[in-house]
């Protein structure tokens, strides 16, 4: 099953999210700003998580799926290391990759912002797997719809911050600050939102488009953000599911795209 319930998985996605921020921690100092500040994210890549190549030499990444459990790896021309999420808080398991780092004679000073927990880290290996699974199959169906997108769009990344996927396709221009576009998405939890969903909304949102009619499942969410949800919980439960989201994304397209 490619989708997978992610059921009792709060304290494997806390960690997992707080592992992600230690990657961000890093990279965001040992690369050079990027458009649409897609220095702050990670790329999502057959369950792992990379920053890309850092500006010493080499990549991070969260490996779910790795030979020692989830863990953060280096790889680089001159060595690499692993580090296991097991046995970790957020904060030594930063500490434990600039170690290693030093090690290897790479010195960083993390950015810290979101590095705040101390308590350790607790994952169950099956549910990091469904998770890996899970976040790989949507990434698919995500690229499969972004596919048949015209224009300026950015690439398909997570934020660490908010441990959601996601990609913005440009209506005009191609910054975020200032031109519209459209936000597409996937989030494992947020405020207001105990389990995952997807998410869709349109920047600047045009007058009147706020209740136009939407496909099955997917409804307005205006309670902080204005946009377009989808339950995850409703998502797995609809027939033939796992083909049906690229064009679910494709149905809320053509509704928040067609307002002027």
């Amino acid at each position: 099953m490619p989708f997978h319930e992610l059921a009792n998985w709060d304290s494997t996605r806390a960690a997992l999210h707080q592992a992600a921020q230690v990657l961000n921690a890093i990279k965001v100092p040992s690369v050079d700003r990027q458009p649409n500040a897609l220095h702050h994210s990670l790329t999502p890549d057959s369950a792992t998580l990379r920053t890309g190549k850092l500006n010493f030499g080499g990549e991070l990444r969260l490996d779910f799926l790795a030979p020692e459990g989830a863990a953060i790896t280096y790889s680089s021309d001159n060595g690499g290391f692993v580090v296991p999420l097991a046995g970790q808080t957020q904060q030594s398991l930063l500490q434990a990759v600039l170690n290693e780092l030093t090690k290897l004679g790479h010195s960083v000073t993390p950015r810290l912002e979101s590095i705040e927990h101390n308590t350790p880290l607790q994952l169950e290996t099956h549910l990091v797997g469904e998770f890996a699974i899970t976040l790989e199959s949507i990434y698919v169906e995500m690229a499969r719809f972004r596919g048949h997108l015209l224009g300026m769009m950015t690439p398909i990344v997570l934020w660490p911050h908010h441990f959601d996927m996601a990609f913005l396709h440009f209506l005009a221009g191609s910054d975020e600050h200032s031109d519209p576009h459209i936000n597409f998405g996937f989030s494992p939890e947020s405020p207001g939102f105990p389990r995952p969903y997807f998410y869709v909304y349109r920047y600047p949102m045009p007058e009147g488009l706020l209740g136009a009619p939407l496909p099955e499942n997917a409804y307005w969410h205006n309670s902080g953000w204005t946009g377009v949800v989808i339950e995850y919980d409703a998502f797995i439960k609809t027939f033939n599911h796992e083909r049906r989201l690229a064009y679910w994304l494709h149905d809320i397209y053509d509704v928040l795209s067609s307002a002027k």
